[in-house]
């Protein structure tokens, strides 16, 4: 059987194609070079330094939601970026009429529910994930009322 010239010069084309495929493949070579991994600290970040109280406290007992704002939508108060635990330091500071007072802290979007961590100063938190916080501050007072004064809250390593 007698080939045509164009058979015979598409055949020749097709393997010198084939053959120059494979050496182009077999020649690719790439090192992907050695990366080192900086470790994830714990930390925690504010989301304002003042922060806003959510609800209007109640006569004789309750709880008030602290967290921030930003511009008409609430935000939580702080947020920690991986488990880890921090340590709260804080002096909360009273008049007479009232009579107890307590602070925690609880996921954001929780409320202060049953959902409270209490929190004593000098005393370590741990968390166990990534998450946004609140604070809850739970009072008591006699039927005179009273006043409880401004306090700063610091979170350490």
């Amino acid at each position: 059987m007698k080939l045509s010239r164009r058979i015979y010069l598409l055949l020749v084309v097709a393997c010198v194609s084939a053959s120059a495929s494979v050496i182009v493949y077999a020649t690719v070579s790439q090192v992907f070079p050695a990366v080192t991994v900086p470790p994830l600290t714990f930390a925690t970040h504010q989301n304002c330094a003042t922060l806003n109280i959510q609800n209007t406290p109640p006569a004789g007992a309750g709880t008030l939601i602290g967290n921030c704002v930003s511009g008409t939508s609430t935000v939580s108060a702080f947020t920690v970026n991986r488990d880890g635990s921090s340590t709260p330091t804080f002096a909360i500071t009273k008049t007479s009429g009232v009579l107890t007072t307590q602070l925690g802290i609880a996921i954001d979007g929780t409320g202060c529910g049953s959902a409270i961590t209490p929190l004593a100063s000098g005393t370590a938190v741990s968390f166990t994930a990534a998450g946004a916080y609140i604070y809850c501050l739970t009072y008591t007072a006699s039927n005179t009322g009273g006043t409880i004064n401004q306090f700063t809250v610091n979170w350490s390593p």
